[in-house]
């Protein structure tokens, strides 16, 4: 629980800033709710409501905000990976990835995430990246972030 505390101090720190809150910071604030959601459901299972499911929420659209779903609607047949992408990066791999593979260019990250999201199966993702990124971008396919970008955009699949 301490660190469900400290991040409920970090989330109140930075809603209370008197500076206007930047995309860095909302993202951040959302991987920390994030964890203590995590957090906090593990706490569930140690006080003994193991079969006591949550309700489960789900991200919509690019927007990052929380829906019930509702009763018996139909499930959409095809995820964008757009969204899987987006819940798979984490704030330190998105920069990491923007500083190290984009050159800083926050721009180009963003709408290479978006194209990748018009794209329905893992070869024809991981051939776009390929011949759109890795080539015009001049990526070292042995550098580790590359690969983890790699590996990340596989997994979006899964």
């Amino acid at each position: 629980m301490q660190r469900v505390q400290y991040l409920i101090e970090k989330l109140s720190e930075l809603s209370k800033s008197q500076r206007t809150l930047t995309a860095i910071d909302i993202d951040l604030m959302l991987d920390y709710t994030r964890v203590m959601y995590a957090d906090l459901l593990e706490e569930r299972k140690k006080a003994g409501f193991q079969n006591i499911q949550p309700e489960e929420t789900k991200v919509t659209n690019e927007q990052d905000t929380l829906q019930q779903p509702k009763a018996n609607a139909p499930e959409p047949k095809s995820t964008t990976i757009y969204n899987d992408l987006r819940t798979v990066i984490g704030i330190n791999d998105k920069y990491l990835f923007i500083s190290e593979l984009f050159s800083g260019d926050k721009t180009a990250y963003e709408e290479a995430i978006k194209q990748l999201s018009q794209i329905t199966s893992e070869e024809e993702a991981l051939t776009w990246v390929k011949k759109e990124l890795d080539a015009t971008l001049n990526w070292d396919s042995n550098d580790e972030t590359v690969k983890s970008f790699y590996n990340l955009v596989s997994s979006s699949f899964s």
